[in-house]
């Protein structure tokens, strides 16, 4: 049965299961892309900061032979990458291509992807909202521990606003500043065009572990 949310996204729907995100993960923010979908993001990966002489010797080895490209493409595209999960309900499917955007909110100013893009599960490809892909249909991409779909979204490099940095304040977690809203765009800038929502719930502080925040996402 196919069900559509405007010209946000294509949504096919076979159950009314939920899946979602783990109330017991601080998230940058979540929101929801259609109906029981949901996008969390929780921390930001400045390509410029990143290093393949940073890696480890397990990871150089799984580097230099084609792995690890996720990391590879973040070298060779210069961005802001906010590590995202998507949550679908069962049966369902995201249509993402060129044409559709996620866009966070500061205020008065509005911050646009450039792309969305998910590794597989190897780490051996990526696959790129500009090529275009149906979450929730294409194969081997990889999973979180509750069975989401890990990605990333890429904006311009330094868009994403950081935290003033003050050692009274302690540390930012995310670094980056949490968003007002959340929305997810296909095409234009038309009301009709728009799906927005704010945070679905308030979360609770976990640890980030190798950039993983808490168990369930690893």
């Amino acid at each position: 049965m196919i069900r559509s949310i405007s010209c946000v996204a294509l949504l096919l729907v076979a159950s009314v299961a939920f899946a979602g995100p783990s109330s017991e993960v601080n998230w940058l923010t979540t929101f929801e892309i259609g109906p029981g979908d949901t996008l969390a993001a929780w921390t930001l990966v400045d390509s410029f900061a990143l290093w393949p002489s940073s890696f480890d010797r397990h990871s150089r080895r799984q580097y230099e032979s084609d792995h690890l490209e996720d990391a590879r493409y973040m070298f060779e595209h210069k961005g802001d990458y906010l590590r995202v999960i998507i949550y679908l309900d069962t049966g369902s499917r995201w249509l993402i291509d060129s044409e559709t955007r996620v866009v966070l909110r500061y205020g008065d100013e509005e911050i646009s992807t450039l792309e969305i893009l998910f590794p597989t599960s190897e780490r051996d490809a990526v696959v790129c909202s500009t090529s275009g892909l149906v979450l929730g249909e294409t194969p081997g991409l990889m999973r979180s521990r509750d069975d989401g779909y890990r990605g990333y979204l890429r904006f311009a490099p330094g868009s994403l606003p950081r935290p003033e940095r003050h050692w009274f304040r302690g540390s930012n977690r995310w670094g980056v500043l949490s968003p007002d809203s959340g929305e997810v765009v296909r095409g234009g800038s038309h009301e009709n065009d728009r799906r927005s929502a704010g945070g679905l719930s308030d979360s609770i502080d976990t640890d980030v572990i190798d950039g993983d925040a808490g168990a369930v996402l690893r």
